[in-house]
C-alpha cells in the first residue's frame, strides 16, 4: 500500500522497501556527518518530494513528510 505500482516492476516490495530504507540511512549519516551538506539535503528534499507527490490523496500518511520536505530546504538554502 505504501509503494506506488511503478516501483513494484522493479522487484518485489519487500525488497523496493527495504533497498529505499537503506538509503534513507545512508542519506541520515551523510546529513549527520556535515560533509557536503547542500548535495545531502537537496537530495532529501527530492527524496521527499518522491514520497509526497504520488501520494497526495493520502494527507494523513504524508502530512509530517511536507513538513520534512521544506526542513530540507531550509537547510539546503542555510547551508550556504
Amino acid at each position: 500500500g505504501y509503494l506506488p505500482a511503478e516501483a513494484s516492476r522493479f522487484g518485489s516490495p519487500e525488497a523496493m522497501l527495504f533497498l529505499f530504507s537503506l538509503f534513507q540511512i545512508a542519506l541520515a549519516l551523510w546529513l549527520f556527518s556535515g560533509r557536503g551538506l547542500r548535495a545531502a539535503s537537496l537530495l532529501s528534499a527530492v527524496a521527499l518530494l518522491a514520497i509526497i507527490l504520488p501520494n497526495l490523496g493520502v494527507m494523513d500518511l504524508i502530512f509530517r513528510d511536507i513538513g520534512l520536505f521544506f526542513a530540507a530546504l531550509a537547510l539546503f538554502s542555510l547551508s550556504k
